[in-house]
């Protein structure tokens, strides 16, 4: 008898053995499994982006004699009460997208010095507090006119007396932003 047993633990052992290795192999017994590679394409970002072309400062008041804007160096010329100056720039978006749309706007975060409390100050964009550019606008090649006007009032409070002389206004926080909205 011990034979028999012998030969039974050694083809159990080798059952096991069997198993043990089509189971660490990943291997099944009776599944069936078939897998394929599909080419389902790429999908690319867009991008956001802006130019800013030109920029000058005009007075609005038509001082030439054609009644026309002048444009001026903002350093040299002396604002009195009545004048208007305005800085104007050109903004190109660039919006690439399908689905994209941004607000663009002008705005001054922090205007300083002494005169900005003799003066009223407006951005705009298009002559509104902000406007909407979507990827169909940037692809005509929509042009947008971004303003800074700076206003010293004639008969106001603001200039009465000696209010504002020799008093300087510094505007070089102007930003032009162009920012993504939720569609």
């Amino acid at each position: 008898m011990p034979i028999s047993m012998s030969r039974t633990t050694t083809s159990l052992v080798a059952v096991g053995a069997g198993v043990i290795l089509l189971s660490a192999a990943g291997g099944s017994f009776a599944q069936w499994s078939e897998g394929k590679d599909v080419a389902p394409g790429s999908i690319t970002a867009g991008h956001l982006d802006m130019q800013v072309d030109g920029g000058g400062w005009f007075d609005t008041k038509g001082t030439s004699d054609t009644g026309d804007d002048t444009s001026i160096t903002p350093s040299a010329f002396k604002m009195v009460p009545g004048d208007e100056v305005e800085y104007r720039a050109k903004v190109r978006p660039n919006l690439v997208g399908n689905t994209l749309k941004a607000q663009l706007t002008a705005n001054l975060p922090g205007v300083s010095n002494t005169l900005k409390d003799h003066v009223v100050i407006a951005t705009k964009v298009d002559g509104a507090d902000s406007v909407t550019v979507t990827s169909q606008d940037t692809a005509s090649g929509k042009a947008y006119d971004a303003r800074v006007t700076v206003t010293m009032p004639f008969d106001d409070v603001k200039t009465n007396g000696t209010a504002g002389e020799d008093k300087t206004l510094d505007l070089n926080t102007l930003r032009i932003s162009l920012v993504q909205q939720q569609r």
